[in-house]
C-alpha cells in the first residue's frame, strides 16, 4: 500500500470482494471503500469488530462468502 500498484486496478475483470474489520487500525475499512470504488464491479464486506487479523478470526465467513460468489456465477465462468 506505500507503493504504487504495478497495474491498473481499474483493468480488473473478475468478481472481487474485500473485506475489512472496523477496529483494523493497519487497513481501516476506508481504505477498503477507495479500492471498491476503484475496481470495476467490487463488493466491500466490513465486518464489525473484525481487527487486522480477520483473515484468521473470520475465514469461515470469508469460505462461506466465496462460495456464495461461486454459486452466483454462471457455471460456464467456472
Amino acid at each position: 500500500m506505500a507503493t504504487p500498484w504495478r497495474f491498473d486496478i481499474q483493468a480488473i475483470t473478475v468478481p472481487v470482494t474485500l473485506a475489512y474489520g472496523t477496529n483494523d487500525t493497519v487497513y481501516p475499512p476506508e481504505i477498503g471503500r477507495s479500492l471498491a470504488d476503484r475496481i470495476p464491479g467490487a463488493r466491500l464486506e466490513v465486518v464489525e469488530g473484525a481487527t487486522h487479523l480477520l483473515v484468521l478470526t473470520h475465514w469461515s465467513m470469508l469460505l462461506d462468502s466465496l462460495a456464495r460468489q461461486l454459486d452466483m456465477e454462471e457455471p460456464s465462468c467456472r
